[in-house]
């Protein structure tokens, strides 16, 4: 099924004096009111967003061959600090590219080659709003 990305990272605004970010809950938890697909609203809209561009592998995604960071397939390697040096860029670019409505100010890549885990920590200000917020995305390769 082909996904148009445009959907995920444009903001939706609703009436009202502020703008509000909603996304489809990917996780499609019913919403208990309406028993229909749940949403995410506003911060936690931006970090599934954030979450998903991390976990997302490059070609998953037919419309977008180079969308997400694909940290699925170097788990489990050696990293030399040049290693994580590049991956801190690709994640600070796939971000900045398919989410605008945050505003990275931090990306701190930890790497645990003994237990098969990274861990990504965003930190980031969304648009238009005066408090930074983060995000933590773990990986664990299970054995």
């Amino acid at each position: 099924m082909a996904v148009n990305l445009k959907n995920f990272t444009e903001a939706a605004p609703l009436v009202s004096n502020t703008n509000r970010y909603v996304d489809i809950d990917l996780r499609f938890n019913r919403h208990p009111g309406s028993n229909d697909v749940g949403a995410k609203v506003n911060s936690s809209a931006i970090a599934q967003s954030l979450r998903t561009i991390c976990l997302t592998s490059p070609g998953d995604i037919d419309e977008e061959e180079d969308f997400g960071v694909g940290v699925w397939g170097i788990l489990g390697e050696n990293f030399t600090p040049v290693e994580i040096l590049a991956l801190k860029d690709r994640i600070r670019d796939q971000c900045t590219r398919y989410e605008p409505r945050a505003e990275l100010t931090r990306v701190d890549v930890e790497h645990d080659f003994a237990n098969y885990t990274i861990r990504i920590r965003l930190m980031y200000f969304p648009v238009n709003v005066d408090q930074e917020e983060s995000v933590t995305v773990t990986v664990v390769r299970a054995l």
